[in-house]
């Protein structure tokens, strides 16, 4: 029952962290950005280090229940589920 609720979760939250990272900056015209981290560096050559450091923080913060949702959803070891994460 709960392993359900977590396939569930993890469905759902794998769709809102895609959209969240493949949508672009506003001043892109709304194209999917494929090249990691291109936004973060003309963010920082643009306007500095701290929205940079502050996209960065958040993106970490978007990714942190996805941990949680893996290892609910699949019970495996603690290591598994940190390496798939990090796959991701």
């Amino acid at each position: 029952m709960f392993r359900r609720f977590f396939v569930v979760c993890l469905v759902a939250y794998s769709l809102v962290v895609a959209w969240f990272t493949l949508r672009s900056l506003p001043y892109e015209r709304g194209s999917i950005d494929w090249i990691p981290f291109s936004d973060t560096w003309q963010l920082m050559r643009d306007r500095g280090d701290r929205p940079a450091l502050r996209e960065v923080a958040s993106n970490f913060a978007l990714f942190v229940p996805l941990g949680y949702f893996l290892q609910g959803a699949l019970r495996r070891r603690l290591l598994i589920t940190f390496a798939l994460a990090a796959a991701a």
